[in-house]
């Protein structure tokens, strides 16, 4: 309002505030080794302000590493910039925490907050070896799982399931990432091949290779002595 010649003259003025900022900030997500990851990211962009440039970076310890390659793509007749990272056959170093950074033509700076990406590992770091049981004793098979616990664990012989009974006691330990089954009273017909299939909820699915399990008749046919009669055959997931 301003006075001119005794008379008061009002202006009004309209000013329109456009919103700028990431609208859609990258995912955390959990992806497992060998799998590729996408990362998207969409920064609000006015007309008058255009995103000149979107950069991704990846935050360790709280110090940036060098910013990463991205591909970036401008929406035409949008309001909006996007950007996608893709990495393929990710390894577990990929692992971490990762965002986003829009710059607009006038230089204003906006980050995304982090989105953290966990890699599942999964490995068999020791596959059944061979041993040796005594007719009429026991023997117990054991793996340990290198990563998340398995969902279903199976015990194959000669490529058969090896089910729980009276004489097959499977039992999981160490919140199931370790697993055994005991087979009791050895007879002839449990000599052979024997391995390990471990089903993972993400539908990841590991075998390992064969152990090979002997039955003799007595401790003087195998040729040296038993600590209480037990056989163990080892497979390490």
């Amino acid at each position: 309002t301003a006075s001119y010649n005794g008379v008061n003259v009002t202006a009004e003025a309209t000013i329109t505030v456009r919103p700028i900022g990431i609208a859609i900030p990258p995912a955390s997500q959990t992806v497992n080794v060998g799998e590729a990851v996408t990362m998207s990211c969409v920064a609000v962009s006015p007309q008058d302000n255009e995103v000149s440039k979107i950069r991704w970076f990846k935050s360790i310890k709280e110090a940036l590493d060098p910013e990463l390659t991205e591909e970036v793509t401008t929406m035409l007749g949008t309001p909006t910039s996007n950007s996608t990272f893709i990495e393929s056959n990710v390894q577990t170093s990929f692992g971490g925490r990762y965002y986003c950074r829009a710059t607009y033509i006038d230089k204003t700076v906006i980050s995304s907050y982090n989105a953290n990406i966990i890699v599942a590992f999964y490995d068999i770091k020791t596959n059944p070896g061979n041993v040796v049981g005594i007719l009429g004793h026991e023997a117990t098979l054991t793996f340990e799982i290198d990563g998340p616990p398995a969902s279903a664990v199976q015990w194959y012989h000669e490529r058969a399931e090896v089910a729980s009974s009276l004489r097959h006691t499977r039992v999981s330990y160490q919140i199931g990432t370790r697993h055994t089954i005991k087979i009791s009273s050895l007879e002839l017909s449990d000599k052979g091949n024997y391995y390990c299939k471990v089903t993972y909820e993400s539908g990841i699915v590991m075998y390992s290779t064969n152990g090979t399990l002997e039955i003799y008749y007595s401790v003087m046919e195998v040729g040296y002595s038993f600590v209480g009669g037990t056989a163990t055959l080892t497979c390490n997931v």
